[in-house]
């Protein structure tokens, strides 16, 4: 394709696009390039959305005139957009399209925005505790092979999924209705959504030890250390209400091998 205007460092370079939606966006980081979609692979958790959002733009492009079998099919330059971060109806972290940028291209957070970050909410240490147990979820999950345990952890997946976005609803209300609530104030509603969403982070962590046991299911033959060593790594991050029967386990396993 053929792209028209906007910053130079994107002359020369090819672009996969998807002509029935007539728009292409490119991730812009000072030199750096890549398609929206591998950006938000990225996003693990709020602090790597937030700062995926302030170190880069969107430059946006349409297509222009008649498609053509022999020609290059033509981009223009449109807009240059901020990014913004925030949760998908999954309730994990992404990053979209916001505002116009006051510039074409984007770099590190300034210093002086780093200082005068307010300090985090209740809420907000909530909804890290929830992004911290999905992801010790996802780090076990991708690790199962292909076959029936694979799919008992990908039916698990949807359940995990809904208790994120659940929890993380839970956490939007509370910071709406008592914003500024710590432990041991008043306000029922906001103990009672404090309580919810730890019971929701509890149940993620009870899923997370029953995609370690159907590994340890697997250690009969001949399990690599490295990967057992990644698991007793995980399970001593659920703290030490989950960590003896299954590091136990692992212990054993590992003396096997």
């Amino acid at each position: 394709m053929r792209l028209v205007g906007g910053p130079r460092v994107l002359d020369g370079r090819r672009w996969l696009h998807d002509p029935s939606a007539g728009r292409l966006l490119v991730a812009l980081r000072q030199t750096r390039t890549c398609s929206l979609d591998d950006l938000r692979g990225h996003c693990h958790d709020r602090r790597a959305a937030e700062e995926i959002a302030a170190g880069w733009v969107v430059v946006a492009y349409v297509a222009t005139g008649r498609p053509r079998r022999v020609r290059a099919p033509l981009y223009r330059y449109h807009s240059s957009l901020t990014l913004v971060a925030g949760r998908d109806p999954r309730g994990g972290w992404t990053v979209e399209p916001g505002p116009a940028s006051l510039g074409a291209t984007a770099g590190p957070p300034s210093a002086h925005v780093a200082e005068t970050t307010p300090e985090p909410s209740t809420w907000t240490h909530l909804e890290d505790g929830i992004d911290r147990a999905a992801h010790r979820f996802h780090r076990i999950a991708v690790l199962l092979p292909d076959g029936p345990l694979a799919e008992r952890a990908r039916t698990t997946q949807a359940a995990v999924d809904a208790s994120v976005a659940d929890a993380t609803r839970l956490c939007a209300v509370g910071a709406s209705i008592a914003p500024d609530w710590q432990p041991g104030g008043a306000g029922d509603e906001a103990a009672a959504l404090v309580a919810r969403v730890t019971a929701l982070v509890g149940t993620i962590d009870e899923a997370t030890v029953e995609l370690v046991r159907l590994h340890l299911e697997l250690g009969e033959p001949g399990v690599p250390a490295e990967s057992l060593a990644l698991l007793a790594e995980a399970v001593a991050e659920l703290g030490p209400g989950h960590q003896r029967g299954d590091q136990d386990d692992v212990r054993n396993n590992r003396d096997r091998h």
